[in-house]
């Protein structure tokens, strides 16, 4: 049994690690392993404050007796979203902005998808735990890891991408610095909680339209697959941030 929640514990760390492979891949200048390892490790241990956070929220949704659809939204765009999003900025915050290695605008993004593939990494860890525990056979394990490969860990690399784009115009125009931070947090938490949004829907049969809605998550998924592409092209051709 211990055998098979370590090997399960394992296949949690397998999307992150190979979405990982592939964005390093986008840095012609690799970032020290160190590094990479450290921001991590963080991020998922951001996971770890945005669950607690969220909890906090989504109590205080229920104590002040919300209506259901302004309960629905706040607790999928503030209570998870938002604070996701933030979380998972906070790694590259307080321990990338400032060190040496932090040298060229597309680290921002770099290191904004390694924090966020972090988060994921956890998340994936405890949902599969969660679905041996239930009794889930081993396959159907493998089928939840693959959906949270093409689907959850995708989506938050992309959406943290998306910040580490708007993160390193902030450096780079100082004067729009907080109008640029601000516009990178509210795009990737709208566009991820229009993703959970959808998924909650389904999962709840809110609608009977409810499986229809769903392509409404593949939508945001594309969305910033193009969005991220157009970002990685234009933030290689910005000027060195080595001076920050």
């Amino acid at each position: 049994m211990i055998l098979y929640f370590f090997l399960i514990t394992l296949l949690g760390f397998l999307p992150s690690l190979i979405w990982l492979s592939f964005y390093l891949r986008k840095d012609i200048h690799p970032e020290p392993k160190e590094m990479v390892i450290k921001i991590f490790i963080l991020g998922m241990g951001s996971a770890v404050l945005a669950a607690f956070l969220g909890i906090l929220l989504l109590d205080f949704s229920e104590s002040i007796n919300l209506p259901f659809f302004f309960s629905l939204f706040f607790q999928v765009f503030v209570a998870v979203a938002l604070i996701e999003e933030i979380a998972k900025y906070l790694p590259v915050r307080f321990f990338v902005l400032n060190d040496p290695e932090f040298d060229e605008p597309i680290d921002a993004m770099i290191y904004m998808i390694i924090s966020g593939l972090g988060f994921a990494a956890l998340e994936n860890i405890l949902f599969l735990l969660r679905s041996a525990l239930a009794g889930e056979a081993f396959f159907g394990t493998l089928i939840v890891l693959f959906g949270r490969f093409i689907s959850a860990t995708f989506l938050h690399a992309l959406a943290s991408a998306n910040i580490g784009y708007f993160l390193a115009l902030s450096i780079l125009k100082r004067r729009k610095r907080i109008f640029y931070f601000v516009l990178g947090i509210l795009l990737s938490t709208t566009l991820h909680g229009i993703y959970n949004f959808a998924i909650k829907i389904n999962e709840d049969k809110i609608w009977h339209i409810s499986e229809q809605i769903l392509l409404i998550s593949a939508g945001v998924l594309l969305f910033l697959v193009f969005l991220t592409f157009f970002q990685f092209k234009k933030i290689k051709k910005l000027k060195s941030v080595c001076e920050v």
